[in-house]
């Protein structure tokens, strides 16, 4: 008797102390080939530098949720618990049920979380809500909210419909890209060409107010023929210690509208041979839309002569002077007449290119969006440089064309008589962003540096004819990427996913190889061949899946007993 009470003691304490060291190990065994459930190496890194406590608040919880929404909802606590194991339990995270909580939801409405309805049947049963697919990440005195449903959702005339299977393989880059910008970080500094007629901050403030969360912003004038100094970031170890202060890690020319001048041409050129990335925001054509509103509704295009052509063909890319036209477009607000009494609707604006994912490529910039609204866009062509790889981020849609030169534009004629989508056979995707990457070449190689009135003395800092370490720059053939709804019934802010794509295109200059790494985490889509490997062969898959585990279980049970039987018989002939 007591040696059975040591025994039972004993296995109680190995089961205490199994359970202690379980609580505070985690380990999973993930046998997908693409590991789309293991977290990758910089995500454990990340959490595990974590030097204060963490709390994550997920507001995706309840007791009735449609089985896709709860395996969603599992999902979110699986990876919470991967991050919390690696962070050695500085994460910590509650579900909470929002839907009966009023302020909490219009402080989730307040930071763009747009509730899902849900509408489906629990029995004989109709149930209707709706789910805040969102999570409140804190740390340190910061505050930052997760939408975990982003771009994974598709609003279609018969409801509302999520993709929860892309969304759970994307929960982790959500999670860390958020996790990221709440740790300190070293400062990064953002210039803006200014004095071109580029956007000003004020048409941009969105967009400037997500950038001055992680970034400085400068202003910078190139045509004063001061040098701009370039970020040493980019070059190697032994050349930082040698260079000091810091310089601009991302220059931005955002819709300039005026010539450059031969000088500001000099030093952005200058500039990028140095090492310093360029982000293009550019077209080359514009139309001021007051005049749609005169009574003849009639336009005249504006060719831009921005003097950049010769730069960019020794870049490797064109902007073209043209007007990208696509039958899968944005709206433009239109006043109609209705017993003598102005109704302004909004109308599909074939010169408002929209871009969904099957046109965009997989690129880091625009891995996970769901849309980009452009506006009055010039397409870009690429040219053979040698030393430049050329990778196309986005196109506009197969119905799309080009319409080159300057163009007559009626509104209501061109929204009462579209082109029939006949018109746009064989001259649609046309290459509306591109990321360049390589060794670029001076444009003003065999060149005197110019001057001019503006900038009347000569360079002082050592002309460079080409890049002497890999460099990166974007291209994308729109300005007005920048700005704000253009129609009143889109909603404030920026349109669709453009401020994420120039947010991921600033983290893609800058080499964010954290952000990358996980962006670039695919999961691959195991289709069923049912013609070469399932038909003809359903009784044999039937039978191994249903057939096969019975029969061996009651073989399992069957040795089992004979063996125990056997061993009985042993022990009382013993005996």
């Amino acid at each position: 008797m007591q040696q059975t009470t040591l025994q039972a003691l004993l296995l109680l304490g190995i089961l205490i102390l199994l359970n202690l060291i379980g609580s505070n190990f985690f380990a999973r065994i993930d046998l997908t080939t693409e590991k789309r459930y293991s977290l990758s190496q910089v995500s454990k890194n990340i959490v595990d530098s974590l030097q204060f406590y963490m709390t994550v608040k997920v507001y995706l919880y309840g007791k009735e949720l449609p089985a896709p929404v709860k395996r969603f909802s599992e999902a979110i606590r699986t990876t919470l618990m991967e991050l919390k194991a690696y962070s050695r339990n500085k994460i910590q995270y509650q579900f909470i049920d929002p839907t009966e909580q009023r302020e909490l939801q219009e402080y989730l409405y307040e930071n763009k979380i747009r509730p899902i309805p849900l509408r489906y049947k629990k029995g004989a049963e109709l149930i209707q809500k709706v789910i805040f697919p969102a999570a409140v990440i804190n740390y340190n005195g910061k505050e930052i909210v997760v939408d975990l449903l982003k771009s994974d959702c598709e609003y279609r005339p018969q409801g509302v419909f999520c993709n929860y299977r892309k969304a759970e393989s994307e929960l982790e880059y959500k999670l860390i890209s958020h996790i990221i910008k709440l740790l300190p970080r070293e400062e990064r500094i953002i210039g803006f060409t200014i004095g071109q007629k580029e956007y000003d901050k004020s048409q941009m403030k969105e967009w400037i107010e997500e950038l001055t969360k992680f970034y400085r912003i400068i202003e910078v004038k190139p045509q004063t023929g001061q040098a701009i100094p370039n970020s040493k970031k980019f070059l190697p170890d032994s050349l930082q210690k040698k260079i000091k202060g810091e310089g601009i890690d991302v220059l931005i020319v955002a819709g300039p509208d005026s010539t450059f001048s031969e000088r500001a041409k000099y030093e952005i050129d200058q500039y990028i041979m140095r090492g310093g990335r360029v982000l293009w925001l550019v077209d080359k054509e514009a139309v001021d839309e007051k005049d749609f509103y005169t009574p003849n509704t009639t336009a005249l295009s504006k060719i831009k002569n921005l003097n950049l052509d010769d730069m960019f063909f020794k870049y490797g890319f064109k902007v073209n002077t043209d007007l990208v036209q696509d039958d899968v477009a944005g709206m433009i607000d239109v006043t109609f007449t209705h017993e003598n009494k102005p109704i302004i609707q909004p109308q599909k604006w074939i010169f408002f290119p929209l871009i969904f994912p099957p046109q965009m490529n997989e690129h880091p910039t625009v891995r996970s969006l769901n849309g980009i609204l452009l506006r009055y866009a010039s397409s870009l062509d690429t040219l053979r440089v040698p030393g430049i790889k050329k990778e196309v981020i986005f196109t506009s849609s197969p119905y799309s064309r080009s319409l080159n030169g300057q163009l007559i534009i009626n509104l209501n004629e061109t929204i009462a008589n579209p082109p029939p989508l006949s018109v746009y056979q064989g001259k649609g995707n046309r290459i509306m962003a591109l990321a360049l990457e390589g060794y670029f070449h001076s444009v003003f190689q065999y060149r005197k540096a110019p001057v001019d009135s503006i900038a009347k003395n000569p360079p002082t800092a050592k002309f460079i004819e080409q890049t002497p370490y890999p460099n990166r720059m974007i291209v994308v053939g729109d300005g007005a990427i920048v700005l704000p709804n253009h129609s009143r019934f889109g909603g404030e802010g920026m349109p669709l996913d453009n401020k994420t794509f120039l947010m991921n295109c600033i983290d893609y200059l800058l080499g964010n190889s954290a952000l990358t790494e996980i962006r670039d985490k695919s999961v691959k889509i195991h289709i069923l061949d049912y013609r070469n490997k399932v038909h003809g062969n359903e009784l044999l898959i039937q039978i191994l899946n249903l057939v096969v585990p019975v029969v061996a279980i009651l073989l399992f049970g069957f040795i089992r007993f004979t063996l125990r039987k056997r061993k009985n018989e042993a022990l009382k002939i013993a005996a």
